[in-house]
């Protein structure tokens, strides 16, 4: 093999070694989009089923001998809409390992934080009248120390959260967030039917 032989070999070989690393890299850029986009969706799709999941729940009474009484103080019903529809406040009984408990319960937007935050509060039954929360509490008192948040700021960017109850016993909820990888905005919207 002579010298411009070699040279032309190792120029081939050094091209071909660049196109593999660019390939490698641009592969590895467009799979690290991909998971962050999975993960905003699976997110996204998880704190939907859980409001979803949570909301069936509001009223359920073990025995069913307090139904229609399972609900926040001052609550005109198991479903309670607040803040101008971005609020409910909603309660239900259930078995912790055979201590009857009720769960109150309130999903609601938090503006300063763009998240969707929740808070609970279990009392064992029978309930005392004066531990039951009042509903006029229910959506964020204590402004940021009130209830926890269920979305991932470093993920998604929630900007609107919105509940109708106007068709009861189904009600609508609609969700906006916007994708904190790459910017797109996504909205979820579902009904929820009152099992109770």
């Amino acid at each position: 093999m002579t010298l411009i032989e070699s040279l032309v070999a190792m120029a081939i070989g050094i091209l071909a070694l660049s196109l593999m690393v660019s390939t490698f890299l641009s592969g590895t850029q467009t799979a690290v989009r991909v998971s962050d986009g999975s993960y905003f969706f699976h997110e996204f799709y998880d704190v939907s089923r859980f409001i979803l999941d949570d909301m069936r729940r509001a009223g359920h009474a073990i025995k069913g001998t307090r139904e229609g009484l399972v609900k926040w103080a001052g609550a005109a019903s198991e479903l309670e809409i607040l803040e101008s529809g971005q609020c409910i406040a909603y309660a239900y009984e259930f078995d912790d390992s055979g201590t009857e408990k009720v769960r109150y319960s309130s999903v609601y937007f938090f503006a300063a934080g763009k998240a969707i935050r929740l808070y609970t509060l279990e009392e064992t039954i029978p309930v005392a009248a004066a531990s039951v929360p009042n509903v006029t509490e229910a959506c964020g008192k204590g402004g940021d120390r009130w209830g926890e948040a269920i979305t991932d700021n470093k993920s998604m960017k929630v900007n609107a959260l919105t509940f109708d109850g106007s068709a009861s016993p189904l009600y609508d909820v609609v969700i906006q967030a916007q994708s904190q990888f790459d910017g797109h905005d996504e909205q979820m919207a579902f009904k929820v039917h009152r099992m109770n």
